[in-house]
Order: structure tokens, then C-alpha cells, then sequence
């Protein structure tokens, strides 16, 4: 057999050897009369008896071949049929759809972003006028891959240049619970002068993780000996008097889906605690060279899209909803967001296709930055999109994220996308020089949901404290009226030029996580569901993972470069010649949707928000707004966070940085907010009387599905089976999977 034969599935070489003797049967229909035509000419003086024996015994062996060729064809062709392609075996034996329909106008095709839709995107786009001079040239240019960055930082400035001021005059709190409330500089203060050491601010810190974690669920891997380990070498360098940096012997948490050499990358899944990597993530890696310490690494759902991980839902601790944002926000840093909400850390990894810092920063009422596409390297991470993925960082107070930024970024070999910045202390900038964008979209339709308030013009305080710092403030009516799109832009987005996640999301994640490691999909993988309700958005309903199953790869690849294209020769510019320094308003990430999200996320974009002030969605006062009133809040506390957004261009970070903490600091009591509800969520969780577990029940399709999971796992499904079909949001398993 050929070697490239031997590279080919079973089903394709079955099926090329049924082509093969097919052609070999039609040969030996032509070749045997030509044969026998050419006996008969060389026995013209043989007898006419002599003829006929030898014409029977030609026609005998003829159709004795032709039967054993046709009974061989017969016996390729029921085994090619009776070959399971990897659609059928991922549908019908890993996550058990009966009914599954594998043709191209069924309902697992129907309604989503499919191979055909893509090539006529790109069709629609080659008959505009910008289309028409896009050629191979240019994919070339893109990366063929994927879609290249183009542009650079105009500088860089090195991390060690960047000086931070460390009160040096602060005391120790008399609580653990305030110690762990500080900020970074603050809690750099109490190392510096003895008053609290790296082992002991590690030890609260892993204390308050024993007290919260059984409830809030924000753990999904234990890194504690390698925090102890690097906590104690941060204090030999504090007793020599050597200090290396403003986050050393600070404990931060680390999103599972970033690697950390000789432990685990889970993915939200019990199965795959086992999967210890040798590889590590570079903002690790940064991190702790400047002697950071690891604390652990937070929980996350199945493939980054989701509220519950493995052990269930994971919870706010502002209002006891889902740690992921309410409706479909599916935030998947879920374990760091509610861990520097309830002061087991003062800042986490996170990492945002979608919705993954922003919505669990409002969800708890905390401050994030999701710097620029490329700014933060993505190596050595579970990614979503290459196109989309930003990672960022969640904490309390913006100043707390700044610190830990500047130790974070950087390039890396392994993300040729990835560039580094520019950078200074946001809290020393001049905002009187720079050009300020105010626009009061507090009525913000945009995703992910949540984010709308009933204060439509009653937040002009924002602008107004803008203008008493001396910042030159121009109003707009929307964020679509910042800037005037070049027809690259219209061409590309009237042409249906999209996103293209869902094709990174299959080839990245599916192929390379689920196939390759964990065989998710393939004959020979381990067969499991999700064990919860929101533990994999991309399960959860009645088409799972529609967006990949059947798609081409080209249509894919190529809608990405000319996604990538119009990033990088249109919004890009665009941004850069007529963006604002800095937007200020009150919606989500990437200008709320004024512009083509993807597109601006993709050119680049500096997204910081923080919380100005709590703000209860069941008060009388609201009883006529007909928005955002999510139902899986705790009943005592439905209380959201009424949040500032600051954006500012791709190589200008410090911007964004800069005017959200002043803003913080002008208008916040103590520069943070810090949620009052805390305790009280705490107790109703512990005492069941609010439970936002949904399980799955696999019972009848798959009997001892829970055979395998720890015992706390084991026994909180079973103790939470009675919430189906009765508590909030916890439908039947019919209900989820019927269309």
C-alpha cells in the first residue's frame, strides 16, 4: 500500500479500494474479448468443436471472475456502510443524540454559520470595489494560517523603567479578611517593611480559600506547594533587602485554561485532571520571574463557555447569581472573578473571546483590563479564536491590574501575533492632555446581557468629574458616531465578513483538545455529557456544537483572512487617525457594538471597567424598567454593578489605564468597591437555601455515569437532582435537548 494511503481513514481507503476494482472489473469486461479475439486468430486451422470448448471454458472463467469481483465490491461496500464517520461517532456515541442527521438541510446543519454561508461572504466581497483587488497576494500576507498582526508598537519600554509609587507608611490591617482587601501597592507596603511576610500573606490567602471554596467553587487545580515554594524565595530575597518588583510575594490565581509547568490544564473537566503539562503559559512564566505567587488555578466551564465547571456552578459574591454573568454571558473566568470578589486574591488571569472578563467583572462588581489582541501572549493557553482571544486581568482596584500588567506582558515566541508596549504609571499621567470621548450608553443593548441600567442620563457625574481633572470632554449620542468607516469596512461588512471563531474553536479546541488529547469524538475516546447544566454552553440546548460540525476549512480559513485583512488595512487605520485617546461610557467591551465588534477587537483595542457603584434591580424605584432583572439572583441580594468603561487605541494602554483610575479614585469611597453581601451569600449556600445546581441526568442513557467522579462530586449530584425540572433555570433533560 502506498504511503500516503496509509495516512487516509478507514472509510476513504475502503472506499478508494472499492473505486479501484470497480475500475479493475470494467478493465477485465474490455480485456477479455480482445483476448479472446486474438486466440481466435491464431487457431483459424483448429477443428470448430476445438473452438466452441475453448469460447465455454473463456465465457466460464469470465463470469466466475466477474462474480468474485462483484461479491468483493459487495463485501467493501457493507463494511464503508457500516463505518461510523467521526460526526456520527462525536453525535450519536459521546454525547448521545438520537435522531442525529447528518445531511445538509437537517437540523444539525440548519441556522448556523456553515461552509456555504462563508464562501459566499467571500464571493460577496470580491465583486465590491475593495474585494476586487484582494488576490493570493494577500492571503499570503495575512499568514495563510492565520491572519498576521502588521502593525507595531511605535516603542517599548522596559518593564523594570516602569516605577510605581509603594506607600511605605501603611499599616496592617487587624483582620486577615482586610489584609487580603488591600490593593497590590498596599500589601507591597506591609512586605517591604516587615510588617507582613510572603509565607504568611500566602497562608491567609490559602485559609480564605478554605473557608469560601466549597461554596463559590473557585478552584478547579492546586498549585499550593508551588506557591509556598515561591513565596519563601520572595521572602529570602526581602530579608537580603533586594527588591525585584511591586508584585513580588503578592499571590495572584491563574485561569485553568493558562499552563503551568508539572500540573494539570483541566478544562472545566474532571476527566482531564490527569493532563499535566510540561509547557507554561508566559504571563506566568513573567510573573513569577518578578516572584509573584501562584496561588492556583481557578475554575472554568468545558471549552471556555459556561457558568458551572466540574463540580458545579460557580457563584458571585455580589448577588449570588453566576459567576459568569446572567443569561448566556457564559463568562468563562468564572473561578478568578468571584476569588478577587471574596479576597482570596488581589488580581487573577483572565481571557476574553467573548464575554469572559467583562461579564464576571460585572457579575461581581470588580475592575478588569482586556488589553489589546496581541499585547498579552497567548502561548501555552487553551485557546477559543486566534482572532478573538485577549487575555486579561480581573481585580478590585484598576491601579492593582496596572501593576501586574507591566510584569505580564511582553512577546513570546510561541504567539507570532504577540507585540509588546509602551508603558508608564497610570496613576502619575496627565489626563488634561489627552482627547476624551463621553457617551451615557447606559441603555446598552449590546452582548453579553446585563450591562443595561435604568439610568439613562443620570450618570453626566462621570463626564462632569472628567472636566474637573482638566480632561478635554466631547459628548457623542452613540459610540457609532465616533468614527467615519472606510469603504474597506463597508465593503467587508456588507459582504458578511465575519468573525471567524467558530472555525478556530473546532480546529483548536476540538481537533487539538478533544481528539488529540482527550479523543473526544474519535472511536477509540473516552464517552461522557457534561455532568452540569452551564458546565458547556456548547452542549447546553438542542444543537450541540452546530458551528463546526460539516464545516470546510477553507470557506473558513479564508473568511479569516479577510477578516484579518480588514482589521489590519481599514480599523486599524481608522482607529489610529480618528479614535479619541480614550472613550468613556457605560456599555461592554470593544465600543458596545457601534462598530463591528470583531473587527475592532481584532485591529485592537484597550478595554478597562470598573464598578462605580452598586445598585439593587428589584428596588421600587425600577419597578417600571422593563431591562435586566436576572432570576438567578439570591432573593436578598439583587444587586448589579453600574460599571464605567474606558477604551483607549491598540499601543496606548497607559490611556485607558490612566483615566479609569482617576475615575476610580475621584468617585469610589476608597478606590474600590468591595461587595457588603459576602457573608450572607455565604450562608445561603451553605445552608442550601439557595442552590443554583443543575444536573444532568444520565441515569437511563448512560447507568453509572458518576461512577468515576470523586465522592463530593458524586454525592452533590445526587443531591441536587431534585432542582430539575423545579428551581431556577434547571430544566429536564427532554427540555434541553428537543429543538
Amino acid at each position: 500500500m502506498p504511503s500516503d494511503m496509509k495516512n487516509l481513514n478507514t472509510s476513504t481507503r475502503l472506499s478508494l479500494l472499492s473505486v479501484f476494482l470497480l475500475v479493475l472489473l470494467w478493465n477485465v469486461a474490455l480485456l477479455l474479448p480482445v483476448a479472446e479475439a486474438s486466440s481466435s486468430k491464431k487457431s483459424k486451422r483448429s477443428k470448430k468443436a476445438s473452438k466452441s470448448s475453448k469460447k465455454t471454458k473463456n465465457d466460464s472463467a469470465k463470469d466466475l471472475l466477474i462474480a468474485e469481483l462483484e461479491a468483493k465490491i459487495d463485501e467493501l461496500e457493507s463494511q464503508v456502510s457500516n463505518i461510523k464517520t467521526l460526526g456520527q461517532v462525536y453525535m450519536e456515541d459521546m454525547i448521545l443524540v438520537d435522531d442525529y442527521d447528518g445531511s445538509a438541510n437537517s437540523f444539525h446543519f440548519r441556522n448556523t454559520s456553515s461552509w456555504a454561508n462563508r464562501v459566499q461572504a467571500g464571493r460577496n466581497f470580491r465583486a465590491t470595489s475593495s474585494g476586487s483587488i484582494y488576490n493570493y497576494r494577500n492571503k499570503v500576507l495575512m499568514g495563510m494560517a492565520q491572519s498576521r498582526i502588521l502593525n507595531e508598537a511605535p516603542e517599548v519600554t522596559d518593564k523594570d523603567a516602569v516605577e510605581f509609587d509603594i506607600p511605605l507608611d501603611i499599616v496592617r490591617p487587624e483582620t486577615d479578611e482586610e489584609v487580603m482587601m488591600l490593593s497590590v501597592l498596599e500589601m507591597q507596603g506591609l512586605l517591604r517593611t516587615g510588617q507582613l511576610s510572603s509565607v504568611e500573606l500566602t497562608t491567609i490567602a490559602l485559609d480564605m480559600l478554605e473557608k469560601y471554596d466549597p461554596e463559590f467553587n473557585m478552584v478547579e487545580v492546586e498549585l499550593y506547594d508551588l506557591a509556598l515554594r515561591v513565596a519563601g524565595e520572595a521572602d529570602a530575597l526581602f530579608e537580603s533587602g533586594t527588591f525585584v518588583s511591586p508584585i513580588q510575594g503578592i499571590p495572584f490565581a491563574i485561569k485553568d485554561t493558562y499552563d503551568v509547568s508539572g500540573y494539570a490544564t483541566a478544562y472545566g473537566s474532571w476527566e482531564f485532571m490527569e493532563n499535566i503539562v510540561e509547557t507554561e503559559s508566559p504571563l506566568v512564566t513573567y510573573a513569577v520571574n518578578a516572584y509573584a505567587v501562584p496561588l492556583f488555578k481557578s475554575s472554568v466551564p468545558q471549552m471556555t463557555w459556561g457558568h458551572a465547571n466540574y463540580n458545579g456552578t460557580v457563584y458571585s459574591c455580589l448577588n449570588g447569581g453566576y459567576s459568569s454573568g446572567t443569561g448566556n454571558s457564559g463568562g468563562s473566568s468564572i473561578g478568578s472573578a468571584n476569588a478577587v470578589c471574596l479576597g482570596v486574591v488581589p488580581v487573577a488571569i483572565c481571557e476574553q473571546t467573548g464575554s469572559s472578563c467583562q461579564a464576571p467583572a460585572i457579575a461581581n462588581g470588580i475592575s478588569t483590563i482586556i488589553p489589546a489582541i496581541g499585547t498579552f501572549s497567548r502561548e501555552n493557553n487553551g485557546l477559543y479564536s486566534l482572532e478573538s482571544d485577549r487575555p486579561g486581568l480581573l481585580c478590585r482596584d484598576i491601579l492593582s491590574c496596572a501593576v501586574f500588567y507591566n510584569y505580564m506582558r511582553g512577546t513570546s515566541p510561541g504567539d507570532p501575533q504577540s507585540r509588546d508596549v509602551p508603558f508608564s504609571d497610570p496613576s502619575k499621567e496627565d489626563i488634561s492632555t489627552y482627547t476624551i470621548a463621553f457617551v451615557d450608553n447606559s441603555d446598552t443593548t449590546a452582548w453579553p446581557p446585563g450591562w443595561d441600567t435604568p439610568l439613562k442620563g443620570q450618570r453626566n457625574n462621570v463626564r462632569d468629574t472628567l472636566i474637573g481633572l482638566g480632561a478635554d470632554v466631547v459628548s457623542y449620542a452613540t459610540t457609532s458616531d465616533l468614527m467615519d468607516p472606510p469603504q474597506l469596512y463597508l465593503d467587508a461588512t456588507s459582504s458578511g465578513i465575519s468573525n471567524t471563531q467558530g472555525f478556530d474553536w473546532y480546529w483548536l479546541n476540538v481537533e487539538g483538545f478533544f481528539e488529540e488529547l482527550f479523543q473526544y469524538g474519535s472511536p477509540d475516546g473516552m464517552a461522557y455529557g457534561p455532568v452540569w447544566l452551564g458546565q458547556n454552553y456548547n452542549f447546553d440546548g438542542g444543537s450541540p456544537h452546530v458551528t463546526h460540525i460539516g464545516a470546510t476549512a477553507y470557506s473558513y480559513l479564508d473568511s479569516m483572512w479577510l477578516f484579518g485583512y480588514t482589521a489590519e488595512y481599514a480599523v486599524y487605520p481608522m482607529m489610529q487617525e480618528q479614535m479619541p485617546d480614550v472613550v468613556v461610557h457605560f456599555g461592554q467591551s470593544e465600543l458596545a457594538g457601534g462598530f463591528n465588534t470583531g473587527l475592532i477587537k481584532r485591529a485592537g483595542i484597550n478595554t478597562v471597567h470598573i464598578p462605580e457603584f452598586y445598585w439593587n434591580t428589584t428596588d421600587e424605584t425600577f419597578v417600571d424598567w422593563m431591562g435586566s432583572k436576572p432570576p438567578e439572583y439570591y432573593k436578598d441580594t439583587t444587586v448589579s454593578a453600574a460599571m464605567i468603561t474606558c477604551e483607549s487605541k491598540k499601543y496606548e494602554p497607559v490611556k485607558a489605564f490612566a483615566v479609569c483610575h482617576q475615575l476610580q479614585q475621584a468617585l469610589v469611597p476608597g478606590g474600590k468597591l468591595i461587595s457588603p453581601y459576602i457573608e450572607e451569600i455565604h450562608q445561603a449556600l451553605k445552608s442550601g437555601e439557595h442552590d443554583l445546581n443543575c444536573p444532568y441526568d444520565w441515569s437511563e442513557k448512560r447507568p453509572g455515569f458518576l461512577d468515576d467522579y470523586p465522592d463530593h462530586v458524586r454525592e452533590k449530584v445526587i443531591r441536587s437532582l431534585s432542582n430539575i425540572g423545579t428551581a431556577i433555570n434547571c430544566p429536564t433533560l427532554e427540555e434541553i435537548l428537543t429543538p
